[in-house]
């Protein structure tokens, strides 16, 4: 017997310029960016350092639509889990995931909980 129906989100996201998270709305081609790769100085210096600069990947669509989850890496240290509002205008850190590199993320289909599927 098949569950509930899952509401039809009318937008595709996906990783672009910039290792940011957009999505895109097919009917119009409307373009809106979720997130920004901001990059902080190293302190005393003019130069951006590689390893401040935040990668977003995997972004991931809860199933009401609310939401869009994605992992953060920054250099090869750090990865972080992210959940993004669908209007970009709040970002949420819910979890560090040290010591592995994530492969897949899925939302719960009540949006509640979001699993991770870890390299180590």
């Amino acid at each position: 017997m098949p569950g509930p129906a899952t509401p039809r989100i009318p937008r595709l996201v996906y990783t672009g310029a910039g290792d940011n998270i957009f999505t895109l709305t097919p009917a119009d081609g409307q373009v809106r960016q979720l997130t920004w790769s901001w990059e902080k100085k190293e302190a005393g210096t003019a130069a951006q350092s590689p390893s401040a600069h935040l990668t977003h990947t995997w972004p991931a669509w809860a199933p009401d639509g609310s939401r869009v989850a994605c992992f953060g890496l920054r250099g090869t240290q750090e990865t972080s889990l992210y959940a993004v509002a669908a209007d970009g205008v709040e970002s949420w850190e819910l979890a560090g995931l040290s010591g592995g590199l994530p492969i897949y993320g899925n939302w719960s289909p009540r949006a509640d909980t979001f699993a991770v599927l870890v390299q180590r």
